[in-house]
């Protein structure tokens, strides 16, 4: 006996949400299951009938899929929230050695702070770098794992990431994948390429999916009062 794959939570074609056992999608009619054979079968009302509501559950507009606007303006708050607590949790690591090598003012501590702190961004090597990365997976990974499967800025801007798969909470390595996705807009070079090419993406994809969402198997998605 053949063991039938479920139906996917989002079509991988246009990203409508589907329902269980659905072998089409409701929106643009693509197969949805490899069980499913031939084009999707939608009946034309005779003239003079109304069609049928779509279910709820099957159909999702296109603006369940948070704008372009909403997604970068997401992205600048998580990006200014992890540069504003790396660099001051850096700050008190940087007095805490001040105060136990005994420097003398606090004038010249702040030119040494500035001078470091000038000298590690050059240098994606730098302490300042690591503690920069390390603070960007740690802010990801905690609040993608929260009961709102969404970061602080998704949570103001009203959108979450899902697993594409099954429209659930996304496990450890999809949030390892999505983050590391994440780190390559702000690597030289490779970002100036990634940032145009996400914005390609997002006008050209049905589903609105950009390159990290692709790497980490996730979909953005509207979210509900819920959130």
């Amino acid at each position: 006996m053949t063991e039938t794959k479920p139906t996917p939570a989002f079509c991988t074609s246009c990203g409508t949400k589907t329902v269980d056992d659905a072998k089409f999608c409701a929106g643009c009619g693509s197969p949805l299951r490899a069980d499913a054979t031939g084009p999707s079968t939608r009946s034309t009302p005779a003239v003079g009938t109304t069609e049928p509501a779509a279910d709820p559950r099957v159909v999702e507009a296109a603006d369940a899929h948070p704008d372009w606007w909403r997604r970068l303006a997401a992205f600048l708050v998580d990006q200014v929230l992890i540069f504003a607590a790396t660099a001051f949790a850096m700050q008190l690591v940087l007095r805490l050695v001040g105060a136990v090598a005994g420097f003398d003012g606090q004038e010249r501590f702040a030119d040494m702070f500035s001078d470091w702190i000038s000298a590690s961004l050059v240098s994606l090597g730098g302490l300042f770098g690591v503690a920069l990365v390390a603070g960007t997976y740690w802010y990801y990974d905690v609040t993608l794992d929260s009961e709102h499967r969404a970061t602080l800025g998704q949570r103001l801007l009203r959108f979450r990431v899902r697993d594409v798969a099954d429209g659930g909470a996304i496990d450890g390595r999809q949030r390892l994948h999505y983050v590391l996705a994440m780190l390559m807009y702000a690597v030289p070079l490779i970002g100036w390429v990634a940032g145009p090419v996400a914005a390609i993406m997002f006008f050209v994809r049905p589903d609105r999916r950009l390159p990290h969402d692709l790497l980490g198997g996730v979909i953005a998605t509207a979210a509900g009062p819920e959130l």
